[in-house]
């Protein structure tokens, strides 16, 4: 069976982290009102979210066939290490590459969030999550390529987590979430999927009650 990146939907792995306040126009009266800041859009009706991972052979043909279908795209293009630093890594990605799925996305109004995973893993990565200063900068870095990019946002996928660093993950979310929001820029953060509260496993690292 042809494999495709919408055995991935974000919308059922996704916890969208978003404002919920409309941007509206600024009324102009005699003199002229402050600039509103940007607010990170709402959505009403389906949202349709496929990652797309370059390293799969037919990710980007999957990709052309079923834009039309999607809202938005989370392509594999960044990883994050325990020092905070944003890295290529396994991502096997080229510019030539992000530049056909950043105009496929665009042509057909698709929203391009980048997702970012950690390459290193379990207490490797506790420091980018639990050392202020190391956190701060992965955070800076993120916002940083998101802004730079002219990205609609980010999608935040953490795996191989210590349970024991998930008050840390969550502040790292609560960090990075109003930093991109004040820029009006979505949020979102995969997660796997758990029937009750875990504490071990994939699912023992998210803290879902507080993010």
């Amino acid at each position: 069976m042809t494999r495709t990146i919408l055995r991935r939907l974000a919308a059922c792995s996704a916890a969208l982290l978003m404002s919920a306040t409309p941007l509206l126009p600024t009324p102009m009266t005699g003199t002229p009102a402050a600039q509103a800041a940007p607010t990170a859009p709402t959505y009403v009706g389906k949202v349709r979210w496929a990652y797309y991972v370059p390293y799969a052979g037919d990710s980007l043909e999957s990709l052309k066939q079923n834009i039309r279908t999607l809202t938005h795209v989370s392509p594999y293009w960044y990883q994050i290490n325990g020092q905070g630093e944003l890295v290529g890594g396994e991502t096997k990605t080229n510019a030539a590459e992000r530049g056909t799925v950043i105009d496929l996305a665009r042509r057909n109004g698709v929203k391009v969030l980048p997702m970012v995973k950690n390459n290193d893993q379990y207490e490797a990565f506790t420091p980018a999550l639990a050392d202020a200063a190391t956190r701060a900068k992965a955070v800076e870095g993120i916002v940083r390529m998101v802004v730079d990019g002219n990205f609609e946002g980010v999608n935040i996928d953490f795996e191989g987590i210590s349970a024991d660093d998930r008050p840390m993950l969550t502040q790292f979310m609560a960090d990075l979430a109003p930093q991109m929001r004040a820029k009006g820029k979505i949020v979102s953060q995969a997660m796997a999927a758990k029937d009750g509260e875990r504490t071990t496993g994939w699912a023992g690292e998210i803290g879902r009650a507080h993010i």
